[in-house]
């Protein structure tokens, strides 16, 4: 193999790939590719986590009068926390004593906490049930 010589004789060295670049370029860009796929099926992956509470919830016996009112409302929080809230109207107003041993009384899947259970100040005749996980 002959060498490569500049004039006045000095060598110069063939220069292959810098390998310490090569490396950190594809560890971002594979980084980048695997936040992207995150990114586009995490409102899948919250959604699909939803429906052991929204089960329960249709699983629940409602207040004596009262029967749920749609589906429950599904909102997550900007720290990553689901909450579903279940209504449940009545033809008249709920009782309140009803309405606290009903909450008490709740079977909560496993990883969900109640945070809420109240008669709406504006919907006497309405209870709005909050769990999350």
């Amino acid at each position: 193999m002959s060498q490569v010589t500049m004039s006045g004789g000095q060598r110069r060295r063939r220069r292959g790939p810098n390998w310490t670049v090569v490396v950190i370029f594809l560890g971002v860009g594979l980084g980048a590719i695997i936040l992207g796929i995150y990114q586009l099926t995490r409102p899948t992956i919250v959604e699909t986590q939803a429906q052991d509470g929204i089960v329960a919830i249709r699983n629940w016996n409602p207040p004596p009068g009262t029967e749920l009112e749609g589906d429950p409302e599904f909102t997550e929080l900007d720290d990553g926390t689901v909450q579903l809230t279940a209504t449940y109207v009545g033809q008249g107003p709920i009782d309140p004593a009803e309405a606290e041993f009903f909450c008490q009384t709740l079977s909560m899947p496993p990883t969900w906490s109640l945070v809420g259970c109240e008669i709406p100040p504006d919907r006497p005749n309405a209870l709005a049930v909050t769990i999350q996980r």
